[in-house]
């Protein structure tokens, strides 16, 4: 947990030396594949779940093409799916919080610029199953990531952004799952 802390320290210090800001809020379809329910079947049961999910994204450092650009982000994904085993049906429901730093490395011109970025965290899931089989667990692991995209701006101040990201995280109910989420959101630079 030192670790975590240490980075993160890191990386608000440094985020300092830069004169720009952005926020960004997404929202966006998600897939995940190989949720793992083996803990509430007597088989090694692996489904696939989708669902959404809403971002909140800080940056700091120059939106110019060709510059690296780093931040901070929150979201909050919700993927649900049915499964039907050993004659016994239930409605799965993982929620999913991560916390993550997220590099950007941006390319195109000033009004439309196109991205790749990164993503290395944390994150926490809450399980719950309703039906023949009633129960909710909780669980954390690791969160990464990488993406790209794409922003475009509509004001001196504001841009549309669109990205495509695949996840890679770790705990007891993705068992090492993979989500695949699009996004799109709207930006703001605030300083």
């Amino acid at each position: 947990m030192k670790k975590y802390l240490l980075v993160f320290a890191l990386c608000i210090f440094f985020s300092q030396n830069y004169a720009q800001e952005t926020i960004t809020l997404s929202g966006g379809y998600v897939t995940a594949r190989a949720i793992d329910y083996s803990s509430f079947y007597p088989v090694d049961y692996r489904t696939k779940g989708t669902g959404f999910r809403i971002s909140g994204l800080w940056e700091a450092g120059p939106i110019v093409p060709g510059k690296f650009v780093h931040g901070l982000g929150f979201a909050y994904i919700r993927t649900n799916s049915t499964i039907t085993e050993s004659g016994l049906t239930a409605d799965i429901n993982v929620r999913t919080l991560p916390l993550y730093y997220s590099p950007k490395f941006t390319f195109g011109s000033e009004k439309a610029m196109g991205f790749v970025k990164a993503s290395v965290g944390m994150q926490f899931a809450r399980f719950k199953a309703k039906g023949d089989i009633e129960d909710s667990d909780h669980d954390w692991g690791f969160y990464s990531g990488l993406g790209f995209g794409g922003m475009v701006y509509l004001k001196e101040r504001m841009f549309l952004n669109l990205e495509y990201e695949m996840n890679f995280i770790t705990n007891t109910y993705y068992a090492n799952g993979i989500l695949n989420t699009v996004q799109m959101g709207i930006g703001f630079d605030i300083n």
